[in-house]
C-alpha cells in the first residue's frame, strides 16, 4: 500500500516537471521541417513514394502517411463510429457474390446450349 502511494507521488512529480520543461513524450518525428519541404518538392517533381522513402530512410507507408497528412491535408481514416455497420457490408458482399454466381451460371448455360456442327 505504501509503495503504491510513493509510486503515484513520484509519477506526479515526473509529469509536472515534464510539463514545466515542455516535454510531450512519445516517439520523435522521423523527419524535420526541412526534410518535409524537400519531400514536398520531390512529390512535385513526380518521384515515387518508394524513391522518397529510400532517400529519407523511412518506409513507403510512412511516406504515404506524411503525404496524406501534410501535403493533402487529410488525416487518418475515420474511427470506427464513423465506419459502415459490418452487417451492412456483409449483406452487400453476399448480394454481390450471388449476382456473380448467377451471371457465371447463366454464361455457362448459354455456352452449353450452343451446339457446334462440324
Amino acid at each position: 500500500m505504501l509503495g503504491s502511494i510513493e509510486t503515484q507521488v513520484q509519477n506526479e512529480r515526473t509529469n509536472s516537471s515534464n510539463k514545466k520543461l515542455g516535454r510531450k513524450g512519445g516517439r520523435p518525428p522521423a523527419l524535420n521541417d526541412e526534410q518535409l519541404a524537400d519531400m514536398k518538392s520531390m512529390f512535385q517533381e513526380g518521384k515515387t513514394q518508394f524513391e522518397i522513402g529510400q532517400k529519407f530512410n523511412i518506409s513507403q507507408a510512412s511516406v504515404s502517411r506524411y503525404y496524406n497528412e501534410i501535403i493533402l491535408g487529410k488525416g487518418r481514416a475515420p474511427s470506427s463510429p464513423y465506419r459502415q455497420d459490418p452487417s451492412v457490408v456483409r449483406q452487400k458482399r453476399r448480394e454481390y457474390e450471388k449476382n456473380v454466381v448467377r451471371s457465371s451460371r447463366k454464361l455457362r448455360l448459354e455456352i452449353t446450349d450452343h451446339k457446334c456442327y462440324v
